[in-house]
């Protein structure tokens, strides 16, 4: 018997490869339902309460023996709506009889009216919907999965996503019009397509529906709910010489292939059968210090014991209109094709995909920055592809911050006394982010056995949340440490370094500051880099010595950014003085990114390793 295991472990992305954030350790093994093969259904509604029953929190639906859907069936698709939803809220589909999980399917708004689709294991036949406000539901069947040993239809057969169709380059879809997107080049007897559509540009409200050749069924793929508006939405397709498109309103139509379900003339394998579970959420970002994946990044997560995943993936409070592109962990580069659209700044919403794993899993890039959430539905069988496995960190809590937000240190598993400990703090001060490209490029890097890794994504999570300079206190962190040599002094400043910052109530005033020193006074590292920017310097203090010096010079030459010997981080209550004076013989410096950018992120990689052997030359 096939096990599913999902292990969320770690991230990774440069910034030419795609910025990500912190590591979300989940495991779960449980609620496997056995492998399964695709059997198609011709598409069918099953459930719409707007005609009997009206809005409810919970309802129940029989879907075995139902519409087509075999008697024996372990698993179906469908897709799932609300329609003209009476107050903000989420929709969870799940099999009868396990229990509500923490998952979420459809996301929707006010008066808004979305659809998603989902694959949803059964329980005695039945699956169950819940929402967190009661509103009407819509239940489309479009297909189902059965169990089987091995099989030669119905197992599924990734493929490079490729565009099939995208009307932008010409005129948009009329309304009651349906376009027809050139045959893909799938086997012939394939019995089912897995695509993407995207509607942009509505020209109304109203719905959309694909389907293969013949007619059109009485059910609905997506929907868009005001003019202008962009969605995008998963859907499995009866396989036929064409595909399909139907638009209620009018609209433009972008569709792009993911793949497809075998036919009977497939080789005979248990390669591409799903393995159904009930919804497992593997990875929320709200859970870590508030702070959204950036624009332009990622966040990977390794899911471990198949070829491909079935998801829901969540874009939660979008920065600000763009979309997130779901994909194999080790595929880097520009994203070609989307997976989930928001459209506005603060947006939430959801769309299910099936994506292709690497050895490390999935990789989740944003276009313009937000939260997401993963919640996975299975796993399909077979070896995934890529890279060696991700390094596994494990997070531990070391304080609060002003503001009541926990600052989170990493820790490299499996790492003990003997390598030179090294720590490397993204940023302290919330405008100055960049040094989270290194951090999270480091979490999937080849560690060199010799380096004892610890990464911070930031010891001011209230700086991080607000992009300001300060803590929820307003102080300037950087300027509230004892300083050693250089020691703290009240505002307006005084002594060297004076600044007109927030320099705190007294120094190590703060519980970020307090809970730093008491961090890394426990942990004694040999080696602490601080990220900042805009000075393009590799900040060194002239007043430490030639180790100091040869150490910063290491970093600086496979850097490629300047060595400053003048010593910017000799200034009163800087962390890194306060540090080098408490622990004599351990070492700080501060590398500045030019205000152009972190650049060439495996040169500060290599910089990284090359600092830590010049600390045990």
């Amino acid at each position: 018997m096939w096990s599913l295991v999902l292990v969320a472990a770690s991230v990774a992305g440069v910034a030419a490869l795609w910025p990500a954030l912190p590591a979300y350790a989940v495991t779960n093994a449980t609620g496997a339902a056995g492998i399964t093969a695709y059997v198609p259904v011709v598409p069918c509604r099953v459930v719409d309460t707007r005609g009997a029953g009206g809005p409810n929190l919970t309802m129940t639906a029989r879907l075995a023996g139902v519409c087509g859907v075999p008697d024996d069936a372990s698993a179906v698709v469908v897709t799932l709506t609300v329609p003209a939803a009476p107050s903000a809220g989420f929709l969870t589909a799940y099999p009868t009889g396990s229990g509500e999980p923490l998952a979420s399917n459809v996301n929707f708004e006010r008066r808004s009216t979305i659809a998603n689709t989902a694959a949803v294991q059964l329980g005695a036949g039945s699956l169950t919907l819940t929402s967190n406000v009661p509103t009407d539901k819509i239940v489309d069947v479009v297909g189902s999965f059965v169990l089987v040993g091995h099989a030669r239809s119905g197992r599924f057969a990734a493929v490079t996503a490729r565009r099939l169709l995208d009307t932008r380059t010409g005129a948009k879809v009329p309304a009651a019009t349906t376009v027809t997107a050139p045959a893909p080049e799938v086997p012939a007897d394939a019995t089912a397509l897995a695509v993407n559509l995207t509607f942009t540009d509505a020209s109304a409200p109203g719905f959309f529906t694909a389907f293969g050749d013949g007619p059109r069924p009485n059910v609905s793929t997506g929907n868009a709910d005001a003019a202008g508006q962009t969605r995008a939405t998963f859907a499995v397709v009866p396989a036929s010489s064409s595909l399909h498109v139907y638009s209620q309103s009018g609209a433009h139509v972008i569709v792009d292939l993911v793949g497809y379900f075998t036919g009977p003339s497939a080789p005979d394998s248990t390669d591409g059968l799903f393995v159904p579970q009930s919804p497992s959420r593997v990875l929320d970002t709200r859970a870590r210090p508030g702070v959204p994946i950036i624009a332009g990044g990622s966040a990977e997560v390794s899911v471990v014991g198949g070829a491909a995943v079935w998801s829901n993936i969540t874009a939660v409070d979008a920065t600000a209109p763009g979309f997130l592109a779901a994909r194999p962990a080790d595929a880097r580069g520009t994203a070609t094709t989307s997976t989930v659209n928001a459209a506005s700044a603060h947006q939430t919403i959801a769309n299910a995909a099936i994506t292709s794993l690497a050895n490390t899993g999935m990789a989740i890039l944003t276009q313009s920055g937000a939260h997401v959430i993963v919640d996975v539905a299975g796993l399909f069988t077979g070896d995934p592809t890529g890279s060696p496995p991700l390094p596994v960190f494990t997070d531990e809590t070391i304080g609060q911050s002003a503001g009541g937000r926990p600052i989170v240190a990493s820790h490299l598993v499996g790492r003990t006394a003997g390598p030179t400990k090294v720590l490397v703090l993204g940023f302290m001060h919330g405008e100055e982010q960049s040094g989270l490209t290194i951090v999270n490029a480091l979490r999937s890097a080849a560690v060199p056995a010799t380096v004892d890794l610890w990464l911070m994504d930031t010891m001011n999570p209230d700086g991080a949340v607000s992009h300001q300079r300060g803590n929820a206190h307003g102080v300037d962190l950087n300027r509230n440490f004892d300083g050693g040599s250089f020691p703290w002094c009240p505002t307006p400043g005084c002594g060297t370094g004076a600044s007109p910052a927030d320099t705190g109530k007294a120094a190590m005033s703060e519980p970020e500051t307090a809970a730093f020193s008491t961090f890394v006074r426990r942990e004694q590292f040999d080696l602490v880099v601080s990220y900042h920017e805009p000075l393009d310097t590799v900040d060194c203090s002239p007043h430490r010595g030639d180790r100091l010096t040869a150490i910063c010079t290491a970093y600086a030459t496979s850097s490629g950014i300047p060595f400053n010997r003048s010593g910017y981080i000799d200034l009163s209550g800087t962390m890194t003085n306060s540090y080098m004076q408490a622990n004599p013989g351990q070492w700080a410096f501060t590398v500045e990114f030019p205000a152009t950018g972190v650049g060439d992120v495996a040169h500060h990689l290599a910089a990284v390793w090359a600092a830590a052997a010049a600390v045990g030359s």
